[in-house]
């Protein structure tokens, strides 16, 4: 059962008959709107392509590049604490020190007060 020439011509017919030709302009001009609609996605989708993977200034180079840096700044961050933990065991260190050489003065201070009263009040025997 194939279909002729002819049938299809008849459909054709009976579908030119049934539909006035402003409403086939009209089809036709809204085809002829989506195919230039179609062409300026296209268009939008080409330059959003270029914006991401442009090889010298794309997103994914400028995401990579910040990738980099904050990786820097992370390693950076990581010797300053490092010193700042040297510098807490110094400063811990030197306080330590500070304390003994109180406790080192406070003998010397009485040794000399208790000198200084032995001269004084037993200096004839």
């Amino acid at each position: 059962m194939a279909i002729t020439n002819k049938e299809i011509l008849e459909a054709v017919e009976i579908l030119k008959s049934q539909m006035p030709n402003g409403n086939i302009a009209l089809l036709q001009q809204a085809i002829e709107d989506l195919q230039k609609s179609n062409d300026g996605v296209k268009l939008s989708m080409r330059e959003l392509k270029k914006q991401l993977l442009d090889p010298d200034d794309g997103v994914v180079v400028r995401v990579n590049k910040n990738k980099d840096d904050i990786e820097e700044l992370i390693g950076y961050t990581r010797g300053f604490l490092k010193k700042c933990e040297t510098f807490e065991s110094d400063i811990k260190e030197c306080k330590k020190f500070k304390n003994g050489a109180h406790k080192a003065l406070w003998v010397v201070y009485t040794s000399i007060i208790a000198l200084a009263t032995k001269l004084m009040f037993f200096n004839g025997d």
